[in-house]
């Protein structure tokens, strides 16, 4: 049900009747467009989403990523760290974890058992309270520290300055592989429905004058000098824009360092305001991420 909401919404922004098959696609697949800038792991969900949003098969894209792949992983996107989190001496266990006093990152005291629930996920073995919400993680006791825990998915690979445990990258690849494809497709359907009116209203009349605007004004890097704004509107008349420019202000009088000061002002965020917008959507929250918006045609040039 969920992807026929969404798919009704993709056909109303693309004015289509009930039934019609809403997404465009390359002929006979030889040509595709490339998108190679900004592409990550943690990226690729939402790029597939807006093109579905707007009415194009995944398949009419291909992404690339060169630095991105080395640069944008860290111990935080791959929720690995070190870190001493408990002592175990004379049969008893010590809790070690940080907390600053002047704020910022805290880290869990003990050493939880990570179990795997009935939905496959992986969670830190917790203590619940009477309501059945998770109060704190339960560390490893000394005892089940030294002989283990039942089901405990962690396993040691590396003591005392020594490799443990010889893992091929045919195991990791095969234990990291999507099994439940089930699973990740509804996972990614929950993301199209959650972001599907945001990622359309980037793509809204205001939002492609705006960006045609910025196109006639050629590289942002040259001095001062006219803009192409009448050229540019002549290419698109199907897309019946003259009304919209006048709106926005936007006028082929304008030169290119008038015509990018005037988007600058009125028609796109500042950087709090863009940096907000982005980590509201990273976050998963679109109605956030328009609040921080305040209706402005694009977030950055």
């Amino acid at each position: 049900m969920q992807y026929d909401e969404a798919v009704a919404k993709i056909r109303a922004k693309l004015e289509l009747p009930e039934g019609a098959n809403p997404f465009a696609r390359c002929k006979g697949q030889q040509f595709r467009v490339l998108q190679g800038d900004g592409v990550a792991l943690d990226t690729v969900g939402d790029m597939c989403a807006s093109l579905l949003a707007n009415g194009f098969c995944i398949n009419t894209v291909h992404f690339g990523s060169g630095g991105g792949l080395l640069q944008k992983l860290n111990r935080d996107s791959l929720s690995c760290a070190f870190k001493c989190c408990a002592m175990y001496v004379g049969g008893k266990m010590f809790a070690i974890g940080k907390d600053p006093i002047a704020g910022g990152k805290k880290s869990y005291p003990g050493n939880p058992a990570v179990i795997k629930g009935e939905d496959g996920v992986l969670r830190n073995r917790a203590i619940y309270d009477a309501s059945g919400k998770m109060t704190r993680a339960q560390p490893l006791s000394s005892d089940e520290f030294h002989n283990g825990v039942p089901d405990d998915q962690l396993m040691t690979v590396f003591k005392d300055g020594q490799v443990v445990v010889d893992q091929s990258f045919f195991d990791i690849k095969n234990r990291v592989a999507i099994k439940d494809l089930d699973g990740a497709i509804s996972k990614a359907v929950d993301n199209l429905l959650l972001k599907v009116d945001f990622l359309q209203s980037m793509t809204s009349k205001e939002a492609i004058a705006v960006r045609l605007a910025e196109a006639a004004c050629g590289s942002k890097w040259m001095h001062k000098h006219p803009a192409k704004l009448a050229e540019m509107q002549s290419k698109f008349p199907s897309l019946s824009l003259a009304p919209t420019f006048a709106s926005l202000g936007l006028t082929p009088s304008m030169d290119s360092d008038t015509l990018l000061a005037h988007i600058k002002e009125k028609h796109m965020c500042d950087k709090k305001a863009a940096k907000k917008v982005l980590a509201a959507l990273d976050a998963g929250d679109p109605t956030a991420a328009a609040a921080a918006r305040d209706g402005k045609a694009i977030i950055t040039l």
